[in-house]
């Protein structure tokens, strides 16, 4: 009777319910059982005892086995139709929920699960000899013999749909299960919370693909980052100088855009604050690219009228290119159509744009780039140094948008003398020297300067000093001059190049022993980011001297130093309601939308976060303005 009760009303009776039906039918079996058994024992067994508390034991023996194969078999078909209901789905999303500590109720109404032999269905393996072997229980360490080996991190790997995880090893499901017909909203949540799942786990040809870039193991910042960029999150990403941002970012999205590449579409712009680029400066991420079979141009106000012409009669995949340029882009037909399916955007150095007009520039720019795009537009933002972290996740993303912080807090340790000399530039010139000669360095060594002016004063005292070959760089130098110096720099050629901020932003020129800073910094933000270049590794200290014939600088320096030790980097103040750059815009829009209603203009504009407390009598003050400069103009 038990076992009929779990065989016919699996599907309209509770779990626990049948469990309560079940036994009481049992009770009463043996009630009328024990009086039938009591006569015919008493019959058959009296010639055997002569007393009737022996025939009572043995009855009460024989009732109680055949109770146990009763309920043995009846936990077997309870069991069996618990996995049949749950089909292949058992093993994923009792590990999934398990994993997750959360209920162990799948769906409402659905029976409860209890099987202690399936474990959370997410294994930590390694690789060796293009096999995934099991780490040690409990570790993300190789066992045995491997692990002292080079594969000592190991990849976290879902099992297939129909497996569970046993032991450490994914089993298959049992033969001839499968699952009764869910109903829609349980097939979607289920379908989501494996997806959610799945989007944790770091593609293993994507770990394959940082290893043959050169990266032993992840940073903990790529750890974090790659899963998230996989999911499409937009997201901030924060991390000291040489944590690897710009891999964590960019090689994930390479990934992405090879698969939905389209010929004559640009699916992907990669924005940097530096004013001039060139190809040598972002050789990394245009290496990176082009192991996935992308076309990568970049474009800004170097670029030549002929490659200007190549790039807009044939779109790249990819776009490296500066915030100035992005508003002559979305000022050209030409370009409006390449970027109509535009998905991803990634910003370097955000820190740099926030609290300037280029940044509320920019911030409009995105918006107006979403607008043209009938994709939606994924953004990545990158940063070493922000204060105002939630701020500066708001400016990226826009009004009423989420940002994913993605934020690796421990700060890179600095091994910075700081020297006061009493005398003039030539005294400086004479220390700097003395200093680079008693390290014995034998790299390039980057000399920063608060203005061009001090750079250009600097260079020539030291070239006068030194035959140490001595090179300046700053904005102002032709293309050809400062290709010259970044050229020196990659080929590590010895010396010393003084600069100011334009060899400060996103560059990587390999190893650099030591950079040396004239004068205070000012912000703790600029430190870190100068001092930082030296030895571009987060493993390694960053090595610098600053240098000052100033007691002030001297005394402001030492407490920068303090506040990096405390972790504290002042706010980048985010420049608001520009209206000269609104103007700018208002202009654009007509250019890239033709007639445009002051309702669409007003409500563009407000998503941008530097414009989001603009009110509708400041929109109409800006119009009236152009209204006016158009109407003169024409007079004249």
């Amino acid at each position: 009777m038990w076992v009929g009760v779990n065989l016919f009303f699996t599907d309209q009776i509770d779990y626990n319910t049948r469990y309560v039906i079940g036994g009481t039918l049992v009770i009463g079996f043996a009630l009328i059982a024990f009086s039938i058994f009591d006569r015919i024992m008493a019959r058959v067994l009296t010639h055997m005892f002569k007393r009737d508390v022996y025939i009572r034991i043995i009855t009460i023996i024989a009732i109680a086995l055949v109770v146990g194969i009763a309920m043995g078999v009846n936990n077997s078909v309870a069991d069996a139709k618990k996995i049949e209901y749950l089909g292949p789905y058992t093993a994923q999303q009792i590990g999934v929920n398990r994993y997750l500590g959360e209920l162990d109720m799948i769906i409402e109404n659905t029976h409860e699960v209890n099987i202690p032999s399936v474990n959370p269905n997410i294994i930590d393996q390694y690789v060796k000899d293009n096999q995934c072997l099991p780490c040690q229980v409990g570790t993300n360490r190789p066992a045995g013999d491997d692990a002292t080996g080079d594969n000592t991190e190991c990849t976290p790997i879902l099992c297939s749909d129909n497996q569970y995880v046993s032991d450490h090893v994914c089993e298959n499901c049992p033969n001839g299960y499968k699952p009764d017909p869910m109903d829609e909203k349980t097939q979607r949540s289920i379908g989501l919370e494996l997806e959610k799942r799945k989007n944790q786990v770091i593609n293993a040809s994507l770990i394959t693909k940082f290893t043959s870039l050169g990266f032993n193991k992840l940073t903990e910042i790529q750890k974090q980052a790659i899963p998230k960029i996989l999911e499409q999150k937009d997201s901030l990403i924060l991390a000291p100088t040489g944590s690897g941002k710009t891999e964590c970012a960019v090689i994930p999205i390479f990934s992405q855009v090879k698969k939905i590449k389209v010929s004559g579409k640009i699916k992907m712009l990669y924005i940097t604050p530096l004013r001039a680029l060139n190809r040598d400066v972002f050789r990394r991420i245009i290496t990176y690219g082009e192991l996935e079979g992308l076309d990568i141009k970049i474009r800004d106000g170097d670029t030549t009228p002929t490659n200007r012409r190549k790039i807009r009669d044939s779109p790249p995949d990819v776009l490296i290119t500066t915030p100035e340029t992005v508003v002559l882009l979305l000022s050209q037909p030409e370009y409006l159509s390449a970027l109509s399916e535009l998905e991803w955007i990634v910003i370097d150095e955000l820190h740099e744009l926030l609290p300037s007009e280029r940044g509320s520039q920019l911030s409009l720019s995105l918006e107006r780039l979403q607008h043209n795009s009938n994709k939606e537009i994924h953004r990545v933002g990158l940063s070493a140094t922000v204060g105002n972290v939630p701020e500066a996740g708001e400016f990226l993303v826009g009004k009423n948008r989420t940002c994913e912080i993605i934020h690796d807090k421990t700060m890179r340790s600095y091994d910075v003398d700081v020297k006061y000399v009493n005398g003039g530039i030539y005294e400086v010139a004479d220390g700097i020297i003395d200093y680079i000669e008693k390290l014995k360095i034998q790299s390039p060594v980057l000399l920063f300067t608060n203005s061009r002016g001090e750079s250009e004063t600097l260079a020539s005292v030291l070239k006068e000093t030194t035959k140490m070959k001595i090179e300046l760089h700053h904005g102002s130098l032709s293309k050809q001059v400062r290709e010259e110096t970044e050229k020196m720099l990659n080929d590590g050629i010895p010396g010393i190049v003084v600069c100011t901020s334009s060899l400060e932003l996103g560059l990587d020129f390999g190893s650099l022993d030591l950079v040396i800073h004239y004068g205070s910094p000012r912000q703790v933000s600029k430190f870190m980011q100068r001092i930082g270049r030296s030895k571009h590794n987060r493993d390694s200290s960053a090595k610098g001297l600053i240098i000052t014939n100033h007691a002030d600088d001297e005394f402001e320096t030492n407490a920068i130093i303090q506040r990096i030790d405390e972790s504290s980097i002042e706010e980048q103040k985010i420049h608001e309601l520009s209206l000269d750059v609104l103007a700018h815009h208002l202009v654009g829009m007509t250019k890239q939308l033709g007639n445009v209603s002051v309702e669409t203009a007003f409500m563009t504009v407000k998503q941008a976060y530097p414009f989001r407390d603009l009110t509708i009598e400041e929109l109409s003050n800006v119009l009236k303005i152009l209204e006016q400069l158009i109407t003169n103009s024409i007079m004249l």
